[in-house]
């Protein structure tokens, strides 16, 4: 191994900055069925400031089916819809969610597209009556 590397000790301090980042959010159910809801989001590194905000909603289209849509606004862009969608079998929820769909129906013009594809278990809580 020493004959790979050449280590080199010092004294010297080593600094690097991290990202700050704050998360505001806010939801309101409008029915049992169907909620709106806010972010707020901002994040601060190397000098750069990048700020967002969002608007979006939920419903509930069948016991086992949720979709919903979301709006953002930030990095002087105003064309940011996203679309996610969730089935939920018991314990178990797989999703999808797109975070600029305009960019997907438009790929040759576009600059970015994110899309994730998820599942998760959900434990404890269970429906209060």
């Amino acid at each position: 191994m020493k004959n790979l590397y050449e280590v080199t000790e010092t004294h010297n301090s080593f600094e690097t900055k991290l990202p700050s980042r704050v998360y505001l959010s806010a939801m309101y159910h409008l029915t049992e069925k169907v909620s709106v809801g806010a972010l707020f989001f901002s994040e601060k590194f190397r000098g750069e400031k990048d700020t967002r905000v969002a608007i979006g909603g939920t419903a509930e289209l069948l016991p086992f089916l949720t979709a919903g849509a979301s709006y953002a606004l930030g990095n002087d862009r105003f064309d940011n819809l996203g679309i996610n969608v969730a089935l939920t079998f018991g314990p178990v929820q797989l999703f999808a969610v797109t975070d600029n769909i305009f960019a997907a129906l438009n790929a040759g013009d576009s600059k970015d597209f994110g899309a994730r594809l998820g599942g998760r278990v959900m434990i404890g809580g269970g429906d209060e009556e």
